[in-house]
């Protein structure tokens, strides 16, 4: 990556106390020294401390903006540093980081996600009867499948109570992570008027951080949900955050 331009970059970041705006200005090619507005995102002021393992850096055309994608740990301890699951997240300290990343470091980040798309999951349990799909599973394990009084081999049921997920987004938008969480704590607070939900439970699926936070606007909530300590949900976040040191 290139060094970063001669011109002056500063930042300014304003609203609540845990979640805010962060706007972004670059000094104007005059004479006298003047900035304008490049551009201005949502922004977290909080967030889990994860180590991510560098995979792609992918700069927008301002070089203000990017969205990196990485590796979190995995479940061994440090031989298998960079080897779980893989995210992405729009970096909101990348024009003042991005010319520093390179492939294949593993620095630490905090990061969120805002909540963009909303489901309450209300229906936990969920059954695979297909009978092919069973019998290849038992003829895997070398076991007898038990038969119901037809002769048939029984579903397999499952309980997603729970449950953890996050899951990268499209190669478009590898930042919009598909996410399952189910609620351990929760504050509301107020950013320019509009109620947002601050939701922590477990959710990164591998490494030794496993509680997330995400914040969800009130009008992202379907008309008439009520959400509660306990409730599992899931949904699309826009996952963002920021380099805090290297860890080597």
């Amino acid at each position: 990556m290139k060094p970063p331009t001669a011109r002056q970059v500063c930042s300014i970041l304003y609203g609540a106390k845990t979640l805010g705006f962060k706007a972004i200005l670059c000094e104007r090619g005059t004479e006298e020294k003047a900035f304008g507005l490049v551009t201005v995102f949502p922004c977290a002021r909080k967030g889990p401390e994860v180590a991510i393992t560098i995979q792609e850096i992918l700069p927008w055309e301002n070089l203000m903006e990017g969205v990196i994608i990485g590796q979190l740990d995995g479940e061994d301890g440090p031989e298998t540093f960079g080897q779980g699951a893989t995210i992405g997240f729009f970096d909101t300290d990348f024009s003042r980081n991005y010319w520093r990343y390179r492939a294949g470091e593993r620095l630490l980040f905090s990061l969120a996600g805002l909540v963009i798309n909303f489901e309450k999951v209300e229906n936990l349990t969920f059954a695979i009867s297909d009978q092919d799909s069973l019998k290849r599973k038992y003829d895997l394990l070398g076991e007898e499948p038990e038969l119901d009084p037809d002769g048939r081999i029984k579903p397999d049921i499952y309980n997603m109570d729970g449950m953890k997920a996050l899951m990268s987004g499209s190669d478009k938008y590898p930042e919009d992570c598909s996410f399952h969480m189910k609620i351990s704590r929760m504050e509301v607070f107020e950013l320019e008027g509009i109620p947002v939900f601050e939701v922590f439970g477990p959710l990164f699926p591998t490494g030794p951080v496993e509680e997330g936070v995400l914040y969800i606007p009130r009008p992202v909530l379907p008309e008439g949900t009520a959400l509660r300590v306990g409730d599992n949900i899931r949904g699309i976040a826009w996952f963002h955050g920021f380099m805090t040191h290297c860890e080597t």
